[in-house]
């Protein structure tokens, strides 16, 4: 049986993914969400993440660690291109 935080975690980041696929931008996608979600995975909501230096978020396996450390890694990314999908390929 999955773990709250673990679900909570996939809600999250099925919302970050959602945003992604309609082409949001940068800052739209990595905002902080207003979501019903566990402590655990809301302390590490997109907005936050953010600020954080790389040797300030630690990884032990934990998956409110591992969302917050490629949420991180992601936003500060450079070389971000489009999401191509079925429908922009249409276009």
């Amino acid at each position: 049986m999955p773990t709250p935080k673990a679900v909570d975690a996939c809600v999250l980041i099925a919302d970050i993914l959602a945003d992604a696929i309609v082409g949001m931008s940068s800052a739209d996608i990595f905002r902080t969400r207003a979501l019903p979600l566990s402590q655990a995975i809301a302390a590490f909501n997109p907005g936050a993440s953010r600020v954080k230096a790389a040797r300030q978020i630690q990884t032990s396996g934990d998956v409110a660690q591992a969302l917050e450390a490629a949420l991180r890694a992601v936003a500060r990314s450079t070389n971000a291109r489009p999401i191509r999908t079925a429908e922009s390929d249409r276009a």
